[in-house]
């Protein structure tokens, strides 16, 4: 089975969500159903990270982010997704629930 593909955009000002987000990734990347890609996932030295992260987007299934802390990176990547008419999981909640959000919006 071909695991869906998806990118998950957040801000990094709180170490805190950070590591949350670290841990809800490793434990759904773990279940080989769902390929989560994070910005720092990519390996840009000295490019411009933007292009990376357009890059994965289109090339993914699922778009995720985290909407806890309003950033306009994560707000220009969302928009972008939209406009691309990726399938969409937005929170702003703990990441206990982000489980449940990616399953639901699976199963659309």
């Amino acid at each position: 089975m071909n695991s869906i593909k998806a990118f998950y955009a957040y801000p990094s000002n709180d170490p805190d969500l950070l590591e949350d987000i670290k841990g809800a990734v490793k434990i759904i990347n773990s279940s080989k159903s769902v390929e989560i890609t994070t910005w720092e996932d990519l390996a840009i030295g000295g490019k411009n990270i933007i292009d990376g992260i357009l890059n994965t987007i289109d090339n993914c299934e699922l778009f995720i982010c985290d909407l806890t802390y309003l950033n306009f990176n994560v707000l220009y990547e969302l928009g972008y997704a939209i406009a691309k008419q990726k399938k969409s999981g937005l929170h702003s909640i703990k990441l206990t629930k982000v489980q449940l959000i990616i399953i639901r919006v699976l199963n659309q």
